[in-house]
């Protein structure tokens, strides 16, 4: 889950809180650049695709509330890269860091109709041989 952005306003008749997430739901391939050497480094690449699921989430409260739930689903792909720290030959640690790519949502999310951008994740791995 990707929360894009969230945000709160205060006014003398109510309060709106507000916020935009994505969803992506993707299949994809990896490349270990150094798979043939038995060291605990394991850089990768990456290139994922499928649908991204985005869901925008407004309420307002003052002499009445209202909430407003909005999700559109669309499809992207990412392009990324990272490393595999490997602990032991079952547990590890993963940077990964990416561009995401993205059509255009079919009605917007908060006045936006795409979010393409960078994203980056810190990961927990276990490995599991077959």
């Amino acid at each position: 889950y990707h929360s894009i952005e969230a945000g709160q306003k205060t006014t003398w008749y109510g309060e709106t809180n507000h916020a935009v997430g994505l969803i992506p739901i993707m299949v994809g391939v990896r490349n270990y650049l150094m798979s043939e050497y038995d060291s605990g480094f394991q850089p990768y690449l990456s290139l994922t695709a499928g649908p991204v699921v985005g869901m925008d989430a407004k309420q307002e409260t003052g002499l009445v509330t209202t909430n407003e739930t909005q999700t559109e689903t669309t499809f992207g792909s990412r392009v990324g890269g990272g490393v595999d720290f490997l602990f032991t030959s079952w547990f590890g640690l993963e940077f990964d860091g990416g561009y995401i790519f993205m059509n255009d949502f079919k009605e917007p999310l908060n006045g936006q109709n795409n979010y393409n951008g960078w994203d980056a994740s810190v990961g927990i791995t276990f490995f599991r041989a077959l």
